[in-house]
């Protein structure tokens, strides 16, 4: 069976995307520009999941997002 015109589009673009990285600091300023725009409930679980994604605390995603310098926790010591 032949591959449909998605299948051979997907094939060469899926793996440039795939390439793309975003960083923590990426995500952290994405939210910051988001926060005066959205319902708090979105935001606590934007937050909520850029915390699992990353292995931060949810603290550390608000502490980074509302601009507090020294935001890292130091549980880890």
């Amino acid at each position: 069976m032949s591959k449909s015109l998605y299948e051979k589009f997907a094939e060469i673009e899926q793996p440039k995307i795939l390439k793309e990285t975003k960083t923590f600091e990426d995500a952290v300023e994405s939210l910051k520009l988001l926060k005066p725009r959205i319902s708090a409930e979105y935001i606590d679980w934007a937050e909520e999941v850029t915390a699992l994604i990353f292995n931060r605390t949810y603290q550390e995603v608000r502490d980074a997002v509302d601009g507090v310098e020294a935001w890292i926790s130091m549980s880890g010591i």
